[in-house]
């Protein structure tokens, strides 16, 4: 990957912030005496780990570290099954030297590191039920709305509607086939809007509360995906509210009379 002492690859995230192009050359405050030079980037899409990533050569990274002839961490490829062996066998070897300037070596294998991820994104899921319970929240008040309360006009709508001589049937079906043009609205609309926030905007100051530690603008593009799923839930969350708190109160203002309904 290098031909030369001192090239590296850096992400995508250090060139945009800092304007570095291929072939540019520059040193870190860390050692100042240690020159690097651009070979490559890093895709942007790669990882959400790789923006601001710099990849060098081991030499030079004993180099730039002053730590020449060691490696802090080592990453090791093992057949299927071999991996908690060689796991084992690495921390008896470890621990059996207590006398050693070094400290043990800690070993963490895919299982463990597998652990560290659901553990982040369970923690990361309470944001989820946050913004369900705000969501339910503001489900509330939208429910007393349409199941009654400020529903003046719509009463003497119901009204005039029954006086020019519409059944009660009639009145139901044309609120449900409301209710269901606003679903089918107000779903994928809410899914365009989700997009377009990710895409165009790339989660801006949403981002944070799906992925730690990255501030307000990401500096790498947020993994995201769109299913049908979730555009049917929206849609399901949708017509079950506004069926529940419309069909009742409309079923009970068209079985008045029609004067009474319009005062």
């Amino acid at each position: 990957m290098f031909r030369e002492k001192g090239e590296v690859v850096i992400g995508k995230g250090l060139a945009k912030e800092f304007n570095l192009q291929t072939g540019v050359r520059f040193t870190l405050a860390a050692n100042p005496s240690k020159l690097f030079k651009i070979t490559g980037f890093f895709d942007a899409d790669a990882t959400i780990w790789s923006a601001n990533l710099i990849l060098m050569a081991f030499e030079d990274t004993a180099e730039f570290f002053q730590i020449k002839g060691k490696a802090t961490d080592i990453l090791i490829y093992t057949r299927p099954g071999y991996a908690p062996l060689l796991a084992k066998e690495i921390q008896e070897k470890s621990l059996s030297t207590p006398d050693s300037l070094e400290p043990p070596l800690r070993v963490q294998d895919k299982s463990l590191v597998r652990r560290y991820f659901e553990r982040g994104f369970n923690y990361k899921a309470g944001v989820f039920t946050a913004l369900y319970t705000v969501a339910f929240a503001l489900a509330i008040p939208a429910l007393l709305i349409v199941s009654g309360f400020g529903q003046t006009e719509r009463r003497k709508e119901i009204g005039i509607i029954k006086a020019t001589g519409w059944q009660t049937q009639e009145v139901m079906e044309m609120v449900a086939l409301e209710n269901l043009i606003i679903s089918l609205t107000s779903a994928p609309l809410a899914i365009l809007m989700a997009m377009a926030w990710l895409k165009l905007f790339n989660g801006a100051f949403i981002a944070q509360f799906f992925i730690a530690e990255i501030g307000l603008m990401a500096p790498f593009p947020v993994p995201s995906r769109f299913l049908p799923l979730p555009c049917f839930f929206a849609f399901l969350f949708s017509i079950v509210l506004m069926m529940v708190g419309s069909l009742y109160s409309t079923w009970k203002t068209a079985t008045v009379p029609p004067v009474e309904a319009m005062r």
